[in-house]
């Protein structure tokens, strides 16, 4: 239905297009206001040389995209990240959205900080369009088309996903799939219109969010079978028209969906999730009064969720309610089942038949109940146009205080806006909007009045601009929470770290790989400065963490079972702790506490009994320069195999010392001395901050004994005295690490500054390496380093190492496990000298492969579109 309404100048968009005539010249017109309105309620950050940063852009998704931008500039698809993980499939991923063509050309001429916010703009103004194009269709005016797609597209669920680029891709194709669908039911020539459907689908698919993909397709879905009763019999036909269409889209999208439903069926999510996990985040009940009053919780973060926000404003809801009560029209019942539904599912554990969902396939690979609310604002948006027509006034303006209340609204509405505007910080605009709801309801009952006193033309731009003025001022709250914005240098500027990694950086035999500490979730300016999973790979940096919806279960359970002995096997050269704000001692015992390297406290660490003359330690003491030279910090107990205790004490002055002791405000007030350094490196600390060297401080006490173990005993708190090692000294002259010996690695501090603490990991193993075949425990494909030490392993050269192909040489008299210390993934083959051989997994995490003695080429290949699951 493309049939104006009675009443309304054909052709035209009075009150905004005016002039514009023609299907062309409406389409552009109507692109050109969704276009501003996004700028205006989105945008903003863009018009201010800012782009969004925060949350899920920092650590999901500007990594990825910096993938992405990397890949194509090399003239190439991200199908494999080295950055991320131990290895992993991007593209199978989904979220990199690397096959959805518009990213090709946004990523390739723009910074991806940049690219990430364009993208977000766009999208919004994609769905705008797309719906009020669909809502015109099904016979809307333009300015309720414009008003309901306002709802679905800036309110919601799809307006609360801002920072969820993925989810907003996906979700701007379905009022485009809605049109096509339409179109193939109601026009002649149906060919066209589901050929425009399957390219829709493709595309949807290939944005990047499956979850979001399937409540759109059985959204869909309904809508479709709901087209085909109304006009049956003869609709039958077309119905299996769309239901080819959607068969060839699908297809269509089968380089993006093939690898997903490997990764899937690799990943923690395969066979479905337990309860909790399932139905986390769910829409409590008494949330819906966030429908009117949005953040009557308080400060939406943390205190809330951008999953749980399904805001649209106050009109909209008074909208639906007409059309429910006063339209005549019977998809109002469709789409007010379609918003019950979407309301009642996102209730989750609060529903009690939704945990029947997890018996359901595929439905039960998803968490988050409350993204149902997607289908809640879909109605709503659809609902709210269907009541705006309703209330069309065919009578002549009458004008009086009628006309009046409709500027009292404007002010109101203009009013608001401004008061959440100059609200002093975050605390303040949610102060605000305490009293706000009132604000809107008054303007809403103005709205209301004014229809007969402005008329029609006047009263459709009046409510637009109300809905405008609410969602804005919705939209500044999440501005300074969950939508936050910086300029793009500050996103793609290297944390300082970066430097001191690359300049560790050996060309043979390890490639720099690093491992965060996670074990909180830290502010952002410490997030992006610790290289916080997958801060790293927005960097070009490789980091072994991975944040992903979809982790493989060989890589999990690595993670999980993480220990210093599988770090150093997996080739993690370095160790970072982000930096908390030191207010106790709690903290700054967080910030200095590495579990891989770290000797404990307050209990007897047994060693094997060994000889010594002499004991070494290695400390530095932290909030210490107000002590003496002598003030005792801690005590190291050292036990003789006939039982016996020797006591060395650590004093400030003489055997440690405070670490930022260069630092020229604490060299100032020091109350002691700074004894002979073991080891230092740059540093930037305090609260200007200064750059300075950091130290450990380096003791030696002369003892003959047989020691069977040592206690460390701290006088101050855990987090102000740090023995680093303790290091026996044999009759030899042998030096026998207290570390090592208890299975601890040799991990050493290189930076620390505000943001993070680098430590270097000795004992990391090379990326490539090679082991005697005939000591190798194996059994099918399976092969375990179980027995082998890093001084045993036999070296590999690493001649070219890249995302598809990486290339190895190796020598050896004997028969050889060559292992790569790269996750072992499905599409993964390898070649020797040219010719296929059969890939290992090594210690159920990494790849390996059996190599014949003498020099070999071993070329390991990734094919994406090949892949078989093993």
């Amino acid at each position: 239905m493309n049939a104006s309404q009675p009443g309304e100048k054909r052709g035209l968009f009075p009150f905004l297009l005016a002039g514009l005539t023609g299907p062309l010249a409406q389409v552009l017109g109507l692109a050109a206001v969704v276009l501003l309105l996004s700028v205006a309620l989105v945008g903003r950050p863009l018009l201010a040389g800012r782009v969004y940063d925060g949350g899920d852009i920092t650590r999901l998704y500007l990594p990825q995209r910096a993938e992405l931008a990397r890949a194509l500039h090399e003239g190439r698809l991200p199908w494999w990240s080295s950055r991320m993980g131990l290895g992993y499939p991007l593209v199978a991923g989904g979220e990199v959205g690397a096959l959805y063509p518009p990213n090709w050309l946004i990523y390739s001429v723009m910074p991806a900080a940049v690219g990430l916010t364009v993208s977000i703009v766009l999208h919004y103004a994609w769905a705008a369009l797309g719906f009020a194009l669909y809502l015109r269709h099904c016979g809307r005016t333009w300015p309720a088309s414009l008003l309901g797609a306002m709802v679905m597209a800036f309110g919601g669920f799809v307006g609360a996903h801002l920072t969820h680029i993925s989810m907003l891709t996906v979700a701007s194709w379905l009022p485009w799939m809605l049109l096509a669908t339409g179109r193939l039911f109601t026009s002649a020539r149906p060919w066209r219109a589901a050929t425009g459907l399957a390219a829709s689908v493709a595309l949807q698919f290939c944005g990047g969010h499956p979850q979001v993909s399937l409540l759109g397709m059985l959204a869909l879905g309904l809508v479709a079978l709901w087209m085909a009763l109304l006009r049956r019999p003869r609709a039958w036909a077309r119905l299996g028209l769309w239901a080819g269409a959607m068969v060839v889209g699908a297809l269509l999208a089968l380089p993006q969906l093939g690898p997903a439903a490997v990764l899937a069926a690799q990943s923690q999510r395969a066979g479905g999730l337990d309860d909790a996990f399932f139905m986390s985040y769910s829409f409590h009940p008494l949330l819906t009064a966030t429908y009117v009053s949005p953040f009557l919780l308080g400060v939406p973060d943390p205190e809330g969720s951008v999953e749980l926000m399904a805001y649209v404003g106050l009109l909209p809801l008074a909208l639906a309610w007409v059309a429910v009560w006063r339209s005549r029209e019977r998809s109002r019942w469709l789409y007010l089942g379609l918003a019950l539904a979407g309301w009642v599912l996102a209730l989750g554990r609060w529903n009690p038949l939704y945990g029947y969902l997890l018996r359901i396939p595929v439905l039960n690979l998803f968490r988050v109940p409350a993204r149902y609310l997607y289908w809640t604002g879909l109605g709503l948006g659809y609902l709210s146009a269907l009541g705006m027509d309703a209330l069309r006034w065919r009578q002549p303006a009458t004008g009086g205080w009628r006309q009046k209340a409709g500027w009292c609204a404007l002010l109101l509405a203009v009013g608001g806006v401004a008061a959440v505007a100059v609200a002093r910080g975050l605390d303040g605009a949610v102060a605000a909007w305490r009293w706000l709801p009132l604000i809107w309801a008054a303007a809403l009952l103005l709205v209301m009045a004014a229809i007969p006193g402005l008329g029609w033309r006047k009263w459709a731009p009046l409510a637009l601009a109300v809905l405008v003025c609410d969602l804005m001022a919705f939209g500044l709250v999440l501005d300074r929470s969950y939508h936050t914005s910086a300029p793009p240098e500050q996103l793609i500027r290297a944390p300082r770290v970066t430097a001191v990694l690359s300049s560790a950086e050996q060309s043979e035999p390890q490639l720099t790989r690093v491992w965060v500490k996670e074990d909180i979730l830290p502010a952002l300016s410490v997030m992006q400065g610790s290289l916080f999973p997958n801060v790293a790979a927005t960097h070009g940096l490789a980091a072994a963490n991975l944040y992903s919806p979809l982790v493989p279960r060989a890589y999990l359970e690595w993670a999980q079972g993480l220990d210093s002995a599988g770090l150093s096997r997996m080739g993690i050269s370095h160790y970072l702790i982000p930096q908390l704000l030191p207010v106790d001692a709690e903290r700054e015992l967080y910030d200095v506490y590495n579990p891989y390297a770290a000797l404990p406290y307050e209990q007897w660490l047994e060693v094997e009994p060994v000889d010594i003359v002499a004991v070494e330690v290695e400390s530095y003491l932290s909030h210490a320069a107000d002590m003496t030279d002598g003030s005792l910090a801690a005590e190291l107990f050292v036990r003789t195999s006939e039982g016996q205790v020797h006591s060395l004490p650590v004093r400030a002055g003489t055997e440690s010392a405070e670490w930022a002791y260069e630092r020229d405000d604490v060299r100032a007030v020091s109350r002691h001395q700074m004894p002979p350094v073991a080891h230092s490196w740059p540093a930037r600390s305090g609260y200007l901050p200064w750059e300075h060297v950091g130290h450990t401080y380096r003791a030696t006490y002369s003892l003959e004994a047989t020691v069977g173990a040592v206690e460390i005993l701290p006088v101050l708190e855990q987090a102000f005295v740090r023995i680093e090692e303790v290091q026996l000294i044999g009759r030899d002259g042998a030096q026998i690490s207290l570390r090592a010996a208890i299975g601890q690695g040799q991990h050493s501090i290189i930076y620390r500054d505000e943001d993070v603490l680098a430590y270097e990991n000795q004992d990391a193993w090379p990326r490539a390496y090679a082991v005697p075949w005939a000591r190798v425990t194996h059994a099918g494909r399976d092969a375990s380093l179980e027995p082998f030490e890093r001084q045993e392993l036999l070296p590999v050269k690493v001649a070219a190492y890249g995302d598809m192909e990486i290339v190895l040489r190796t020598q050896a008299d004997v028969e050889t496990l060559v292992v790569l210390s790269d996750l072992d993934y499905p599409g993964w083959g390898v070649r020797i000298d040219g010719v296929d051989a059969s890939a290992l997994r090594v210690d159920g995490v990494a790849r390996g492969v059996r190599v014949p003695a003498g020099s070999h080429e071993i070329v390991w290949h990734y094919h994406p579109l090949k892949l078989t699951l093993r």
